[in-house]
């Protein structure tokens, strides 16, 4: 498909957002993501070193 996994990881947070809106705010909601979207991004930089 595509070069870089990104597409994948945005239907991820997609899922993650719709299973979570039950039980947190979308301000929450919005943190969590930002957070795992920099790791995402920490762990494809760490893996392109290798």
């Amino acid at each position: 498909m595509y070069g870089n996994k990104t597409w994948l990881l945005e239907i991820f947070l997609c899922f993650f957002l719709v299973v979570c809106d039950n039980s947190s705010t979308f301000a929450v909601q919005k943190l969590r993501i930002t957070n795992i979207n920099k790791e995402a991004k920490g762990l494809l930089k760490e893996r392109k070193r290798l």
